[in-house]
């Protein structure tokens, strides 16, 4: 799933430098920064394509965020200090903490 949402992120930064448009600086990976990206496009084609990239990438969103609070939450249940340790670490957030922890 990641890496799908990763293509589709892909396509709409490569679509916009088609048209020479590089979006600024912020990146359009959090959903409010995605208002208004597609009306950028003046093609209708361009426009439905990067309309429905979008809305692919919210559904992965939201299945990712699923999946990741889920296994958060079973983690916490059954390995809480194991995990609570290996979060401490610095750079080690919520993923590479399950990461590690599930691994191990």
């Amino acid at each position: 799933m990641v890496k799908n949402r990763s293509k589709l992120y892909t396509h709409v930064k490569i679509m916009g430098h088609q048209i020479n448009d590089s979006y600024g600086a912020a990146s359009f990976n959090h959903k409010c920064n995605r208002v208004g990206l597609a009306d950028r496009f003046t093609e209708i084609p361009q426009k439905i394509n990067c309309e429905t990239d979008l809305l692919l990438m919210e559904g992965y969103d939201k299945a990712i965020n699923n999946i990741e609070n889920k296994v958060i939450k079973e983690t916490k249940t059954k390995q809480p200090k194991e995990l609570s340790i290996v979060k401490s670490i610095p750079g080690v957030g919520k993923v590479l903490g399950l990461i590690i922890v599930l691994e191990i």
